[in-house]
């Protein structure tokens, strides 16, 4: 599909002699005889590239890419001028121009700057187009790897997406970044992906877990770190899998970190599976209602949960409630809210 290119400038001549360079290129043009012409028709339809002339009635070529990358922060932009200054170039750069010819210029010059860009233009697409397929892949594993475990622990079905849907809802208040809050979210759906490696009889065991049960359990944060290790693009996911028991008095497993030293998206997921399992039915015992549940997560801030999140998750909950447990025919991904 042949790329759109904007051409911007008051001269019909010369907007007519590029359009026909361009065109030769098979090239779909688009003319403007003026930066507000360009910007109103920039925000109607998209392009791939603008190319502008600098001095023009109204607004200059510069300020019309400005305007124009506000609408489309991804297009690619050249300018073209007949006055040669200091000053231009600078402005330009500023604005994110991607390339400067002066006026007259040779066709094969004009044909060399266009093409150069365009090929970069595609390359920039598709390492876009392939990163968006890896992150596709990588959500793709670790659904499976969560559905795998889950299959082993039917009373935890849906535990690990809720844990990573209640870690967002803390992460929310301290201003992450859309990516941030996606690997958060990840991280709790995997957070005990190492319980695949734990015995049958103690993951499903209905009572009291005896002292050697326990410290085989407590193995799965480091089972789980050394799983993901091998996996590409998933770095971002192991302080969460790895320390998520530890505790802020420094009693938690495996390490005994405490404190700030507890990687803080980690802290985070301590709060949310502490909470989860609290509200959800267990072999041993029914779900708590919400302000039971509440109270404990109060009683032990400062110890084994960060207080400070602690009252983040609590004002949180509060004001939208626990997140129902879904049937085995429900495998809906719950989403960052």
């Amino acid at each position: 599909m042949a790329e759109k290119i904007l051409v911007v400038d008051d001269e019909e001549l010369i907007r007519r002699t590029v359009a026909k360079i361009l065109k030769k290129s098979d090239f779909e043009v688009f003319l403007a005889a003026d930066g507000y012409e360009a910007v109103a028709m920039a925000k109607e339809q998209t392009f791939d590239m603008v190319i502008s002339d600098v001095r023009m009635p109204g607004i200059d070529g510069v300020e019309t890419i400005r305007q124009i990358k506000e609408v489309q922060p991804e297009i690619y932009s050249i300018i073209i001028t007949g006055y040669a200054s200091e000053e231009t170039p600078v402005q330009a750069l500023k604005v994110g121009v991607n390339d400067y010819i002066f006026k007259p210029f040779e066709i094969d010059t004009f044909n060399h700057s266009v093409l150069r860009n365009i090929v970069n233009l595609r390359l920039t697409r598709e390492k876009a187009s392939l990163a968006k397929r890896l992150k596709e892949n990588m959500i793709t594993v670790i659904d499976t790897l969560a559905t795998t475990l889950e299959a082993r622990d039917p009373y935890t079905h849906g535990h690990s997406h809720r844990v990573g849907a209640y870690s967002c809802w803390i992460a929310e208040e301290l201003t992450y970044s859309p990516d941030d809050l996606e690997i958060l979210m990840h991280g709790g759906i995997l957070h005990d992906i190492g319980k695949i490696a734990v015995r049958e009889e103690v993951l499903n065991k209905p009572g009291r877990l005896t002292a050697e049960e326990y410290e085989h359990i407590k193995i799965h944060p480091t089972v789980g770190y050394n799983i993901l290790k091998q996996i590409n693009d998933l770095d971002a996911l192991l302080p969460i899998v790895l320390s998520h028991h530890e505790r802020i008095d420094g009693k938690g497993y495996p390490h005994g970190v405490a404190g700030q030293d507890i990687p803080r998206n980690a802290r985070i997921a301590a709060i949310a599976d502490t909470f989860d399992a609290l509200t959800s039915n267990r072999p041993y015992r029914d779900g708590m209602p919400l302000e039971k549940a509440i109270a404990i997560l109060e009683s032990v801030k400062g110890t084994q949960l960060d207080a400070d999140m602690v009252d983040i998750f609590v004002k949180k909950v509060r004001e939208r409630g626990i997140i129902p447990v879904r049937d085995a025919q429900d495998l809906t991904r719950v989403t960052i809210s």
